[in-house]
C-alpha cells in the first residue's frame, strides 16, 4: 500500500469515509439472494472455516480452558464442507480462505485432504492455516506443500515465563521441522521458517491483560477488558465470515456456538438445505448496521477490543446524512473501488503483510 496511507489521521478519515460510502443494500436484510451474492463477491475478503472441534491445549487465554474441546473430536460434515466450497467456487472466490477456529487444525489428519479439495475447488483463493505448531514436522509440511496450501501461521505459546521459554520453543520448532528460522525478510516482517515453498511465519505469543481479546466477553476479566466498553465501529461483518465446525454461521471469529452467552451471535445454520453463504451474508445486515454505527456497541461486542482495521474511528461511524450524501455523489463507485475493491486485486498482499 502507498506509504502516505499509513498516516494514522488519514487512515481514520478514510475508514470513516469507507463506512459511510458503503451501499445501503449491505444494511438491508430484505435484499434478494442474487444481490447478496454480488455484494459478497465485492466485499468479502476473509472466509474462516473450523475444520473440526478438537484442540490439544487448554490455554488460560482461550475459552477452551473452560469449554471441553479435548474429550472428543467432531469433524465438519464432508457434505457441508463441499457445500461451502461449491458456493465459493460459484463466485470464483479468490481471497483469503482460512482453516482456523477454536481447534488445532493439524490435529486431524483429514485436514490435509481437505486442503487439497479446497485447492481444487478454489484454485485462486489464498489458503492459510493457523496452528500452535505441536503437530508440525517435516513430513506434515511436505504433505501440505503437495496439497496446495499457501501459508502456515505458527503461534507458539509459552506456559510460564515468556523470555525464558521463547528460545526453547523456537529451537524445538526448528528441530521438529528440519527448517531454520530466518528473521525479517522481504515477504514478512517477522520470523519465518526458511526452506519450504510454503510461507511459514512464526510468532511467540505473549498474552497478558490489556494485550489479548476478550473473546466476545467470555474472557472479559482475564483480558483486562471487564470494564471496557467498545465505541469504535467494526468492519468484520462486511469483509469476514466465520463458520463453526457444526455449520453455525457466526457473527465473527471471536464468538463460538458452544458458549451459552454467544448463542445470540449465531447468524444462521448451513446445515439447512435452503440456507447458503449468501443468505448468511445477507443476514449479517443488522449486525453491520449496529457495528458500523456510532456509539457504544452491545451484546457480545460490548467488551471487544479487536479492530480489523487497527485503531479508530472511535466515536465516528456510519451516519445517515453523511452516507446519503456520499452515495449520491457521481464518483462514489470510483471511491469504493479505491477504498474496498482495488486492494482485493493484489493477491500477493497476504504474503507481503501477513494481513488479516
Amino acid at each position: 500500500m502507498i506509504s502516505w496511507l499509513r498516516n494514522p489521521h488519514l487512515r481514520t478519515f478514510l475508514k470513516f469515509t469507507a463506512a459511510n460510502a458503503l451501499p445501503a443494500e449491505l444494511f438491508d436484510p430484505g435484499i434478494d439472494i442474487n444481490l447478496s451474492r454480488q455484494l459478497f463477491k465485492s466485499y468479502v475478503k476473509h472466509v474462516e472455516v473450523e475444520h473440526h472441534s478438537y484442540c490439544n491445549r487448554t490455554c488460560w487465554f482461550c475459552p477452551n480452558s473452560t469449554v471441553d474441546r479435548r474429550s472428543t473430536n467432531i469433524k465438519m460434515d464432508r457434505g457441508l464442507l463441499t457445500k461451502i466450497l461449491r458456493q465459493l467456487s460459484e463466485i470464483h472466490y479468490d481471497q483469503l480462505f482460512v482453516w482456523s477456529g477454536y481447534n488445532e487444525p493439524l490435529a486431524d489428519e483429514t485436514m490435509i485432504d481437505d486442503v487439497r479439495l479446497a485447492k481444487q475447488m478454489l484454485p485462486k483463493a489464498y489458503q492459510r492455516i493457523y496452528t500452535n505448531g505441536d503437530y508440525l514436522s517435516d513430513k506434515v509440511i511436505s504433505r501440505l506443500e503437495e496439497a496446495g496450501l499457501d501459508q502456515l501461521r505458527v503461534s507458539l505459546y509459552p506456559l510460564s515465563d515468556y523470555e525464558t521459554e521463547k528460545p526453547k520453543l523456537l529451537k524445538g520448532l526448528e528441530e521438529r521441522t528440519g527448517l531454520k528460522l530466518a528473521a525479517k525478510t522481504a515477504q514478512y516482517e517477522g520470523l519465518q521458517l526458511a526452506g519450504s515453498s510454503l510461507l511459514i511465519t512464526v510468532e511467540v505469543k505473549n498474552f497478558r491483560p490489556g494485550h489479548m481479546s476478550s473473546r466476545g466477553g467470555s474472557l472479559a476479566k482475564e483480558s483486562g477488558y471487564e470494564n471496557y466498553f467498545r465505541t469504535m465501529p467494526c468492519f468484520y461483518p462486511v469483509m469476514h465470515l466465520a463458520i463453526a465446525y457444526d455449520g453455525h454461521c457466526m457473527l465473527c471469529c471471536q464468538v463460538r456456538p458452544d458458549i451459552k452467552e454467544h448463542r445470540t451471535a449465531i447468524i444462521g445454520d448451513l446445515n439447512n438445505d435452503d440456507y447458503s453463504l449468501f443468505h448468511y451474508y445477507r443476514d449479517l445486515a443488522p449486525a453491520r448496521a449496529a457495528l458500523l454505527g456510532p456509539g457504544p456497541k452491545g451484546g457480545v461486542c460490548s467488551s471487544c477490543s479487536v479492530n480489523p482495521f487497527g485503531g479508530g474511528p472511535y466515536r465516528l461511524g456510519r451516519m445517515k446524512m453523511v452516507s446519503k450524501i456520499l452515495n449520491s455523489l457521481p464518483g462514489n463507485k470510483a471511491l469504493m473501488d479505491f477504498l474496498w475493491l482495488y486492494p482485493r486485486t493484489d493477491r500477493g498482499r497476504y504474503k507481503n503483510t501477513g494481513d488479516l
